[in-house]
């Protein structure tokens, strides 16, 4: 199986959900390590970072989410990319001209490449540019005012004036 399609074929998260409520409840209760038992009857503990990825795979379709599973070095179209982040493929390209997301580009062709791992790094970073704009504009906001609680006083003198305003 190739990268792509680990990418291309995202699993849904099945009609009946009696078996993933009960793997998923194996699963957190258990008080010591997994264990995966192979055809052949012989059992292998599984690695803690396996068992996380387990744990969300079984949360994500447990909340009714499609999850695809991919090597963060897995290069994808601007089209995969552009799903990945929730945008048209148009606002990928422009991104990736512009300089906010690397790719790659083959010799005379016009096809890029976009690496996860980079779109990964471009979302963590635009959340961390939001977060920063939003907490600005809350520090503005309370700087002027905008948070003081009003008094009757207050909305007396709205009442006021758009009545005013409507005599008018």
């Amino acid at each position: 199986m190739n990268a792509s399609t680990l990418v291309e074929n995202p699993v849904l998260p099945p009609v009946d959900t009696h078996a993933l409520e009960e793997f998923s409840r194996v699963l957190a209760g258990s008080s010591t390590h997994a264990h995966l038992r192979g055809a052949d009857g012989s059992e292998v503990e599984i690695p803690n970072e396996i068992y996380d990825v387990l744990l969300n795979v079984v949360k994500a379709l447990s909340d009714g989410q499609a999850i695809t599973v991919a090597p963060v070095n897995v290069r994808l179209t601007t089209q995969e990319a552009a799903d990945y982040l929730g945008m048209s493929r148009p606002s990928v390209v422009k991104l990736l001209e512009d300089g906010y997301i690397p790719y790659e580009q083959s010799g005379t062709g016009r096809h890029r490449k976009v690496k996860l791992s980079d779109l990964i790094d471009f979302q963590a970073q635009t959340r961390i540019e939001r977060r920063t704009q939003l907490e600005g504009m809350v520090a503005d906001a309370d700087a002027s005012g905008l948070y003081d609680e009003p008094t009757p006083a207050d909305y007396l003198d709205v009442v006021a004036k758009i009545r005013k305003n409507r005599n008018k």
